[in-house]
């Protein structure tokens, strides 16, 4: 029963770390996760256990969203080099942030309260060939049960990941209609 306590305290604590986590500090680890990850578009279904753990539902239900209409478009659009046609969500590019290349570097900046929700500033960072474009997105969070989440990212030229993704959707789902 001795040997047992200080197992127990340390699973305990370890526990509620990430219950206490900072805004800030997730934002710093879900970046930390990101620069990591294969993804590029939109991530393929066996790419979600991967961004589960940090993205909100609703994220992921437009991600499987895009998914089945990846599913659609292909079966329509056949890959072929040839053809001009891509889907916007095309294995190219980058979902996480406004810039199509990704982030080389990053750092969590000032945390706020806005309309009832909490963001974090993200200073991002391209490096390409010797010159530097940074810019700062905002980090919309939320919570999962003790957990914080990623509930959307407003980019700083506009726009956010969920309504760029569903602006595209819509696009789409349009053009599928039209198209034999």
């Amino acid at each position: 029963m001795r040997w047992t306590l200080p197992f127990v305290v340390i699973a305990l604590c370890s526990s509620f770390s990430l219950a206490d986590e900072s805004p800030r500090e997730f934002v710093r680890r879900f970046y930390s996760a990101y620069k990591t990850w294969p993804i590029r578009g939109v991530p393929l279904p066996e790419q979600e256990r991967l961004i589960s753990p940090f993205c909100g539902t609703e994220i992921i239900r437009v991600f499987r969203k895009v998914n089945q209409q990846r599913s659609d478009w292909e079966r329509k659009f056949p890959h072929d080099p040839a053809n001009p046609m891509k889907a916007p969500w095309c294995i190219e590019g980058d979902v996480f942030c406004d810039v199509w290349e990704g982030v080389t570097y990053f750092s969590v900046g000032h945390a706020a309260r806005v309309r009832g929700r909490v963001t974090v500033e993200a200073h991002l960072e391209l490096v390409e060939q010797g010159k530097s474009y940074p810019w700062t997105d905002r980090v919309i969070l939320d919570r999962a049960g003790d957990s914080w989440v990623v509930a959307d990212i407003e980019y700083a030229r506009g726009g956010s990941l969920l309504d760029s993704i569903q602006r595209e959707l819509d696009d789409i789902a349009k053009y599928l209609v039209k198209k034999p």
